[in-house]
Parts: C-alpha cells; sequence; structure tokens
C-alpha cells in the first residue's frame, strides 16, 4: 500500500496530475489510433464484401446489438471507474472487490438472460415487431456480443481505475482489433455467407473478453485483492452504487441509441439502403470523438480521486487542460471531414457510397462539439452529479426523437444527420451550463475560451474557402487542412504545456521546437 500513497502525494501537485493525466491518455491515444485504423479496415471489407442490402441488414443487426449492450451495462463501468478509487483512496479493499463482484456478477446474470429472450422470442421480433426475418436471425447470431461486450468495458474500467493504459492499450486497442480482422478475413477467404461473417464476429469479441480475465487476474494479484474474493471478506454497498450507476445507465443508454434511433427511423420510413447510407459513414464520424474516449479512461477515475481529496481547484485545472488537448487533437480529423467527406467516402467505401458525403460532414459538427466539450459531463459524472446528467439525457434523446421523425422522412439520412448532430451539440451546450452552475466556476475560462474560438473561425473560414472558390482538388484542400490545424495549435502552444507534458520533445530538430512551443 506504500505505493498508493505515494501515487495520492504525487496527485496532489498540478503538475503531477496533468503530466500523468496526459501522457497516459497520449499513450491510450495512439493505440485507439491504430484500433481505428484496424477497425476501419475491417469495417470496409465488410462494406465492399456485402451488397448494400445485405449490409444495411447487418449494420441493423448490429444497432440492435449496441442498443441490447447498452441495456446490459446498467451503468456499472461507471460506477467501478468512480468508486475503485475512491475505496482505494481510503484503502477499503473490501470495497472494491465487492463492486468488482456485484458489476460482473449482475452484467452476467443480466446478458444470459438477453440471449435467452431474444434467442426465444425471435418469432415475435420478426412477426409482431415487424423486424425483418434475416436481420433477425443475424441478431440472434450477434446477440452474444452484447453481455460479452459490457463486461468487456466493466474490466476496461477497472484497469483504468488501477492506472493500467498500457495493458488496455495492448488488449483493447492492438488484440481486440486484430481478433475481429482475422474473423472477417476468414469469412471472406472461405467466401462465407453473412451467417458465417455474424458467427465469426461474434466469437471474436468472446475470445477478447477471455484475454481481458487473464489479464486482470495478474493486476488483482499486484493489488492485494485476490485475498477478498472469498466469502465474508469483501463488502458490497448496494444503495451506494446502485443509486449511481442506474441513473447513469439510463443517461449512457439515452446517449448510445442516438444512432440506433436515427437507424429504426431511417428504416420505418425508408428502406435498408438508406440505412447502409447512414450507417456506413458513423464510424467515420466518430473519429472525432476518438481522442476524448482516449483521455476519459484515465480522466474519471484520476478526477473521482480529486473529487474523494476535496480539491476541486487542481480538479477544474485537469479538466480545463485536457479538454484542450481533446479539441487540439480532434481538430484535423473535424477539418477532413468537413471538406474531404466525399473523396474519404470514396476512397474507403466504394463510389456507390458518395451520396453519403453530406451525412458525414453534418455529423463530424455534432461529434467535434461533443469532443471539444465532453469532459465536463465527464466532471459531473466525477463528482457523482447523475440525476443532473440524467435529465439533460433525456431532453436530449427526446429532441433527437422529435427531430428524426420530422427530417427523415422528408430528407432521409442527410435529415437524421442533421438531427443526430444538433442534438449531441445541444447536449454539450447543456452539460457545460450545469457544470457551471454546479462549481460556482466558469468551466472554459477565457484563455480557453479564445481557443475554441480561433478553431470555429478556421473552420468557418475552411469551408467558406471550399464553397466560394469551388476548389475540388484534393491535395489543396488536404493543404488547407494542415495550415488551419497548424493555426489552431499555434494559437495555445503556451497552454498546452508540450514541454512539462513530455520532455522528450527536448531531443526534436529546433524549428519543431519552436512550432510546439519548447522553450529552448
Amino acid at each position: 500500500m506504500e505505493e498508493n500513497k505515494n501515487t495520492g502525494k504525487h496527485q496532489n501537485k498540478p503538475e503531477g496530475v496533468s503530466k500523468k493525466h496526459v501522457r497516459g491518455s497520449a499513450l491510450l491515444l495512439s493505440g485507439r489510433f491504430l484500433s481505428l485504423a484496424l477497425n476501419l479496415l475491417t469495417q470496409i471489407l465488410i462494406i465492399r464484401y456485402l451488397s448494400k442490402t445485405d449490409y444495411g441488414m447487418f449494420a441493423y443487426a448490429l444497432a440492435m446489438v449496441s442498443m441490447l449492450t447498452a441495456m446490459n451495462r446498467l451503468g456499472m463501468e461507471r460506477a467501478v471507474a468512480r468508486f475503485v478509487p475512491i475505496y482505494e483512496e481510503k484503502n477499503d479493499l473490501a470495497s472494491v472487490t465487492g463492486i468488482v463482484i456485484l458489476a460482473i456478477g449482475t452484467l452476467a446474470a443480466l446478458g444470459g438472460s438477453t440471449v435467452v429472450l431474444v434467442t426465444g422470442f425471435q418469432g415475435l421480433l420478426a412477426g409482431t415487431l415487424g423486424v425483418d426475418p434475416a436481420v433477425t436471425a443475424i441478431l440472434v447470431l450477434l446477440i452474444t456480443l452484447a453481455p460479452v461486450t459490457a463486461i468487456d468495458n466493466v474490466l476496461e474500467a477497472l484497469l483504468s481505475a488501477f492506472g493500467k493504459p498500457r495493458i488496455i492499450f495492448f488488449r483493447k486497442y492492438i488484440i481486440g482489433p486484430c481478433l475481429k480482422l482475422a474473423a472477417v478475413s476468414f469469412t471472406l477467404f472461405s467466401s462465407g455467407s453473412i451467417y458465417m461473417l455474424a458467427t465469426s464476429y461474434m466469437l471474436a469479441g468472446v475470445a477478447g473478453l477471455l484475454l481481458y480475465g487473464l489479464l486482470l487476474k495478474d493486476v488483482l494479484r499486484e493489488r492485494h485483492l485476490l485475498q477478498y474474493f472469498r466469502p465474508g471478506m469483501f463488502n458490497i454497498n448496494y444503495r451506494r452504487i446502485f443509486r449511481f450507476s442506474l441513473p447513469t445507465f439510463v443517461a449512457d443508454f439515452a446517449f448510445t441509441i442516438r444512432p440506433v434511433v436515427v437507424v429504426m427511423v431511417l428504416e420505418f420510413f425508408h428502406t435498408l439502403s438508406s440505412v447502409a447510407e447512414f450507417r456506413s459513414v458513423v464510424p467515420i464520424a466518430r473519429l472525432n470523438s476518438v481522442v476524448l474516449t482516449s483521455f476519459t479512461l484515465l480522466f474519471i477515475p484520476m478526477a473521482a480521486r480529486l473529487f474523494a481529496q476535496k480539491n476541486r481547484d487542481l480538479l477544474g485545472e485537469m479538466q480545463s487542460h485536457a479538454a484542450l488537448w481533446v479539441t487540439v487533437l480532434s481538430y484535423p480529423v473535424f477539418a477532413v471531414c468537413i471538406v474531404l467527406a466525399e473523396p474519404l467516402i470514396v476512397l474507403l467505401l466504394g463510389e456507390r457510397y458518395s451520396s453519403s458525403a453530406p451525412v458525414l460532414a453534418i455529423l463530424a459538427v455534432g461529434y467535434f462539439f461533443y469532443s471539444a466539450l465532453g469532459l465536463h459531463q465527464r466532471t459531473l459524472r466525477a463528482m457523482g452529479k447523475v440525476r443532473v446528467l440524467l435529465y439533460i439525457e433525456i431532453i436530449c434523446i427526446l429532441l433527437l426523437l422529435a427531430g428524426a421523425m420530422e427530417l427523415v422522412p422528408a430528407y432521409g439520412a442527410s435529415g437524421g444527420a442533421v438531427a443526430a448532430a444538433g442534438s449531441m451539440i445541444i447536449y454539450a451546450f447543456m452539460n457545460s451550463i450545469a457544470l457551471w452552475k454546479i462549481s460556482g466556476s466558469n468551466p472554459v475560462p477565457w484563455p480557453y475560451a479564445k481557443v475554441y474560438l480561433i478553431a470555429a473561425a478556421c473552420s468557418l473560414g475552411l469551408w467558406l474557402t471550399k464553397s466560394l472558390l469551388d476548389i475540388e482538388s484534393t491535395l489543396m484542400l488536404i493543404l488547407l487542412v494542415a495550415i488551419t490545424s497548424i493555426l489552431v495549435m499555434l494559437s495555445c502552444r503556451k497552454l498546452l504545456q508540450v514541454a512539462e507534458m513530455f520532455p522528450e520533445t527536448a531531443r526534436l530538430p529546433r524549428f519543431m521546437q519552436r512550432v510546439l512551443g519548447v522553450k529552448l
């Protein structure tokens, strides 16, 4: 336990907290980009192998699995990420073990019930609810991914709470995507059917979960927790955990099913081809939130520790600094999505999906806003303000549903994208306002706010330049994206504190050091 005490002392220093968070998140971010490359390759192989209608069926089944996964999670991974650091800070290892047992046991029981219900009532789905029988058959093959992914998320949250970014890096960002790619490649080389594809995809997820379990055992032994996995040795505070996890579950469920809501409305008013047109670009649009996702894994446990120490000033500083990194690193992806949407889609998905370019550009706007302000929601969660998050989420999902029902019948996938992006922007601003009201301090101090304004101005200028000058050259557009991205980075290079976060920059050429704001 001496190691934990030293860690806690180190975290009381502002530079120590930010440096540990940014460096660990940078490792996860590098892995995330590698994972995205592998997952994107997997997605491209699936899209190019299947017909547009077959991919629409596969995407619709995956969307339903995503919704059922959100239902299975019950907010347990959020509870683990928040309470494990707090209990460790108090040296209450019995409660740490208790929440792990409660989370995995609850999700295993709920997930098993979900698999049985979906398999047993597939006739009801295909008949009474009007789901295409082929989609139902694929869903039955994929349904095991719902509990598998839910438990996988809990194990990931546990490793992040223990400060193990390297294990997450290899399991989540290298081994997991490689398993999926291998499964899909095997199906393609075997000239298998869509049903074989669904089966191999599911088995890859199961294999990844088993590997996580093996890796976690060594971590539990290192933290001296294995001895508490015995009757009478662990302590479970059911009321406290469920009081946090259930409102969080509802909020997370509402957020997760946003693309699913649009997919279901599209399938109702249009065809499976429209579903494919929307769903095919969602993974590309989500690239705008990659940095936020990577920074979140370590942010919530560290923020929870600071909240337990009642160190709100340091918590606010860490949040503002991390949000700046998220915005700057996300901007190049956003810029590419708004001016290079069509050539990017044609390159990755083929000419038949070129009509999805407006959908990608619109979704990118929503995801970028959500990423730039996303740590405000994470800060509220670390502070335990789950009811506020729940109310915000319910309002936004209702707005999304209303917008989709209004726009999708007339505008199809583009209308669904507008509804989804609009709800994400409103969601981001509502979380920022809530944090301001609850904490009493500005979540975006003026030095940081200037960077957001510069990023917005660069984005508008980039889009106007392309539109007014009618630039078609991909090379010219890439150059413009690079210029605007550098401008955004230069506007806040001192705030980023690159040299403090990454002393390795001292070995870079002098020109690069000047660009990054490293003092010579």
